[in-house]
């Protein structure tokens, strides 16, 4: 008792109370992937209560006198109503489900609970994710009350406060709705699974097998920096968490190759972006999008596997271009780890992603897949990691599995489950060493994953809101003729207009908080000029059409939405990466969007070229893919300004629009990008014979050097 009472004075409890009610959280929602989601009007409040408990109470822990200090009465406030509001509707799940909508009348209770929730997720926005997401939440909760005093075509008759509140708070269709319900569904045990990786030493192999497989090649660094970035995707959905998981490594190693620090950055950044699209775990937005549109989740893999094997080449075909200018030279010499070494000692975890693979493609919900992804890593990592191998208990999997599957009526999967779960049973109970890494990997993990999830969970309920708002007054519907009116017909004009808002949307919100606003909004207007044109263009049927116009529509909102990470003036992971090569944030913006030009077009080649959705037979998507790798291979000589030997600026323009050509899905287009390209090459090639020296003069500059000391660099 005393020794509580110390903990207690001494204010230790200070330190441990935010990892504490994370390590709850995590195991609710794990928990909950085993027996399966309670009703809605129960797990999403409790979910959001989680969040913003961890979000405000870790704001006053942080704030220098702590509870007594008097500006932390807001966000003790703040997280009070966010319990209370979210105990209320747990507490009457039964009656909030049963009762009438826009019948029965809102109590004061809940009127009070309801606002005062919405004034909460405003401000959590604002804290959480930034400024934009909070002033057009607001401006959506305004516009229910001012649309009486507008002009056509946004004008409404309004809606009493109480209706407000109650479409909001009272019925699944406002902050409770489709976004709210993925993160606290599918996106935590992803996030979960993904921190559970980093946890276990993942971010490290992924490092080691990016670096043997392309450290010995022209121009390595900044190319392991991309291939470690595609792997990172698989653990991360946000561009700056794999520049700061990644970037502290490759950054450093690019410098020290010889790539100038701006580059070095931005490369960071541009390769960092492609892991929320880069299946199988593309970030929330993918989520979404699946409730959204009502599609399964292999649907959105095999649809995004094409365009981000094209993002991550434009990325590769960049930089290898870029240190051929340079002069580099392979890193023969150096010590890099072998390819079979590094996948001998760490390459079990791969399996786990191939656990996931297996149960998505085998029809499991999302959250399933998730579940034992889970599972089966931390088995591989008791039975696998190489500072606690035994050799008896690796024989002891295959006895095992020969029992489990006697067991199960040789069913192989459980079978193999109830192996791998036997063997880290032993390994954990005659091993202490392992015990206590065991359980340091899922403390770490399961206190990571809320605070990972704090931006998304909060963009969710606030595009929850957003959505509520939109569908009371129906302004979706307004907003997509006004969008279909300004692009007068011209679905080119339609695009960039989508592309501009979600680039200023992602500007000032996470991608999945972007797309859930635009979605809703754009979306609609995409779909109605899709349609026919697919329906003219590959002679579907309606139905088939209508699905592939979602898809595309979709899916180019957040490839938009994305780049907001690149852009500036709020270019988040060129930011961070800036700050990690201590170079000037507006060069490397530069620099990034250098290296991200071909990829800015990505989106609008699936919309045209609907074959890299994977939606088409194999001849068709095979050749739309190569002519697209063609197109961004000539883009990318025109951004580098060098293939072979440097290209004056009328070439580097003339390789642009061949490149534009070679993207562009026909077959005309086609052909003349091609010559145009053979001819490119040839003109190269003859310079190059006459010109060998490979390096180009005026690139050399002492700023791609590593900062020595002396002044600097």
């Amino acid at each position: 008792m005393p020794a509580v009472m110390r903990y207690i004075e001494d204010g230790q409890w200070k330190s441990h109370l935010i990892p504490l009610i994370a390590f709850v959280m995590s195991t609710y929602q794990f928990t909950v992937g085993w027996v399966g989601e309670p009703i809605a009007e129960i797990h999403r409040p409790t979910h959001l209560a989680f969040i913003l408990v961890i979000l405000y109470v870790d704001r006053i822990l942080k704030s220098p006198r702590g509870w007594t200090d008097p500006g932390s009465l807001l966000p003790m406030g703040a997280a009070a109503i966010g319990i209370g509001a979210a105990a209320y509707l747990v507490a009457n799940s039964e009656y909030v489900g049963q009762r009438m909508v826009y019948v029965t009348a809102v109590t004061p209770v809940e009127l009070l609970f309801g606002g005062a929730l919405i004034v909460v997720l405003l401000d959590a926005a604002w804290r959480a994710v930034g400024w934009l997401l909070a002033a057009v939440a607001a401006v959506f909760v305004a516009y229910t009350q001012l649309g009486p005093y507008l002009a056509p075509p946004f004008w409404h008759n309004g809606y009493e406060f109480a209706r407000v509140v109650e479409h909001a708070y009272l019925t699944v269709d406002g902050i409770w709705t489709t976004p709210l319900a993925v993160s606290a569904g599918n996106v935590f045990l992803f996030v979960l699974f993904g921190a559970t990786l980093l946890s276990s030493g993942a971010g490290r192999f992924f490092t080691d097998l990016a670096n043997a497989l392309t450290g010995r090649q022209v121009g390595g660094a900044a190319k392991t920096a991309v291939v470690g970035s595609a792997f990172m995707g698989t653990l991360s959905g946000s561009a700056a968490a794999n520049v700061v998981t990644t970037g502290t490594l490759t950054i450093a190693a690019m410098r020290a190759g010889g790539y100038r620090k701006s580059f070095a950055a931005g490369v960071e950044a541009c390769a960092s972006c492609g892991g929320q699209i880069t299946p199988p775990v593309m970030g929330a937005a993918a989520f979404i999008m699946v409730e959204l549109i009502g599609v399964p989740y292999t649907t959105i893999i095999t649809i995004a596997a094409v365009p981000a094997a094209l993002y991550f080449l434009a990325c590769f075909i960049t930089v290898d271009l870029e240190a051929r200018r340079l002069g580099l030279r392979p890193g023969v010499d150096q010590d890099f780890p072998r390819v079979r070494r590094v996948v001998k000692e760490r390459g079990y975890l791969l399996l786990s992603i191939v656990a996931m693979l297996y149960y998505l493609f085998q029809g499991y919900p999302p959250q399933t897949a998730a579940f034992w992804s889970i599972v089966y890593l931390i088995c591989l990592v008791v039975i696998f990691d190489a500072e606690g191998r035994r050799r008896w208990v690796l024989a002891l999997v295959p006895v095992a599995f020969a029992g489990w599957l006697l067991y199960w009526e040789f069913r192989t999967i459980p079978a193999l489950t109830g192996a791998l779960l036997t063997a880290a049973a032993v390994m954990l109970a005659i091993d202490g060493g392992v015990r206590g890494r065991f359980v340091r990997i899922i403390w770490n993990a399961w206190i990571e994953a809320p605070r990972m999830m704090i931006p998304v969970a909060v963009a969710t309920a606030v595009g929850g809101l957003i959505i509520g708002m939109v569908t009371l007054t129906g302004l979706g519907e307004r907003l997509s003729a006004v969008v279909l009116w300004a692009g007068q017909g011209s679905l080119l004009l339609t695009l960039l207009f989508t592309m501009i808002a979600a680039v200023v949307m992602g500007m000032g919100m996470p991608i999945a908080g972007a797309y859930v606003v635009l979605a809703a909004l754009l979306a609609p207007a995409l779909e109605e000029m899709l349609v026919p044109i697919y329906t003219a263009a590959y002679g579907l049927d309606a139905g088939a059409a209508v699905t592939l116009a979602l898809l595309s529509s979709h899916l180019f909102i957040i490839y938009s939405a994305s780049w907001a990470n690149l852009t500036p003036p709020v270019a988040i992971a060129v930011y961070a990466a800036a700050a990690i090569a201590d170079s000037e944030p507006w060069e490397t913006c530069v620099q990034a969007l250098k290296v991200g030009l071909p990829i800015f077009i990505l989106p609008f080649l699936f919309v045209y070229g609907p074959e890299l959705l994977f939606q088409f037979e194999l001849t068709r998507i095979a050749y739309t893919t190569a002519t697209a790798a063609m197109g961004i291979f000539a883009f990318g000589m025109g951004s580098i300004g060098w293939m072979l030997a440097p290209l004056s600026v009328p070439v580097r323009l003339c390789a642009i629009g061949t490149g534009i050509l070679l993207m562009a899905p026909e077959v005309a287009s086609d052909a003349a990008g091609a010559i145009l390209l053979v001819l490119l090459l040839t003109r190269q090639y003859r310079r190059h014979r006459f010109r060998p020296s490979e390096a180009d003069p005026s690139s050399r500059d002492t700023s791609r050097l590593p900062h020595t000391g002396g002044g600097p660099a």
